[in-house]
């Protein structure tokens, strides 16, 4: 996938992100209320994040890895971090914490390996939202294709 970025998009920007650790006891009462069976282990999570972090060096690419994101820098399990609700909202999905934890990180690596996408210094492609009338299909439209800078 990633030779096929890199073929057809050369000028690409491309950035791993490694799976979230996973909280079993919350995933797995979620998964039993669906009469479901447990499909996640933490350590085959942290095998999967293991081949990410591999293969973004492999590679040379930018590599956001959840687990120092969540845990700190040593990237080790924390029961209690991933036991947040915040973080982990049923023990797989991020929670408000943990996606607000990603976006922050993933803004920052951005900015890091690619200063000139930084939001800042971006021009500004559409009218941010309180720009437009939005009970004016007219508004709208010249909004979007009549604008001054």
């Amino acid at each position: 996938m990633i030779d096929s970025i890199r073929l057809y998009q050369p000028g690409s920007k491309i950035l791993l992100i490694t799976p979230p650790p996973v909280y079993l006891p919350k995933w797995g009462a979620h998964r039993n209320e669906q009469k479901r069976s447990q499909d996640r282990d933490v350590d085959e999570t942290k095998r999967y994040r293991e081949c990410i972090l591999k293969l973004a060096a492999a590679v040379q690419i930018p590599v956001l890895d959840m687990w120092k994101v969540f845990f700190g820098s040593d990237g080790a399990y924390k029961e209690s971090i991933a036991a947040d609700p915040d973080m982990l909202c049923d023990g797989l999905h991020l929670g408000p914490k943990g996606n607000d934890l990603l976006t922050q990180s993933f803004m920052e690596l951005v900015a890091k390996e690619w200063p000139e996408l930084r939001p800042d210094l971006l021009d500004e492609k559409v009218p941010w939202w309180d720009k437009v009338d939005a009970g004016s299909s007219d508004s709208i439209v010249q909004s979007l294709f009549n604008r001054s800078k």
